[in-house]
């Protein structure tokens, strides 16, 4: 219901707070950025549907996966068909990779994955590329989670996905990647601050 407060290109995220190798200055950017969204939605409060406070948390918990999901997918697709139309390339209907590139977990009890032996309470890393569509497996299904660890955006982040492909898919023209950038420092997402393109009739 309110426009998303701006954030300068080489601004912290308030996204990375989920990052437990925090610096304590990060830390202090990072706590100073989700105040002044705070502030921004208070502002904002008689064009929002929600509470401030929700809104604001929905912000930190979703904006940086989606834009570095659908930066991610975008730059993964282009690269796959260079010298092709846009009106040609092979468009998945899935987010075809993630910018969450990780989950951690502790393990509940001992078991055995493949060589690897793993003890009750280790703490496991599993990387969600190796299950995306490009490597023959699961539609990226594996991007979202299942049970009660499911992604509450996994509805908006796919038809996100499948609207701005739609709108691609209808340009009859080649493109051509120039840069590529992405965020630093960020150890939690893959996000692009920013992605050059030109396009050629």
């Amino acid at each position: 219901g309110a426009r998303c407060p701006a954030q300068p290109d080489k601004a912290v995220s308030a996204s990375q707070v989920f990052d437990l190798y925090l610096s304590l200055t990060r830390r202090k950017e990072i706590i100073s950025r989700a105040d002044a969204l705070l502030a921004a939605y208070s502002a904002a409060r008689d064009g929002l549907t929600t509470s401030p406070d929700y809104a604001t948390s929905l912000r930190i918990l979703g904006y940086d996966s989606i834009v570095g999901s659908l930066g991610s997918s975008i730059l993964h697709v282009l690269k796959q068909a260079p010298k092709r139309q846009l009106c040609d390339l092979p468009f998945p209907q899935a987010l075809p990779k993630t910018g969450v590139p990780y989950v951690e977990r502790f393990a509940t009890k001992d078991c055995i994955v493949g060589d690897a032996s793993i003890k009750k309470g280790d703490r496991l890393r599993l990387y969600l590329d190796p299950g995306a569509p490009h490597n023959g497996a699961d539609n990226g299904a594996c991007y979202f989670g299942r049970g009660r660890h499911s992604c509450l955006g996994e509805d908006l982040s796919n038809w996100l996905w499948r609207t701005l492909t739609v709108e691609l898919a209808r340009l009859p023209l080649y493109c051509t990647i120039e840069s590529e950038v992405r965020r630093k420092p960020d150890w939690v997402f893959n996000y692009y601050s920013n992605i050059m393109v030109r396009f050629h009739a």
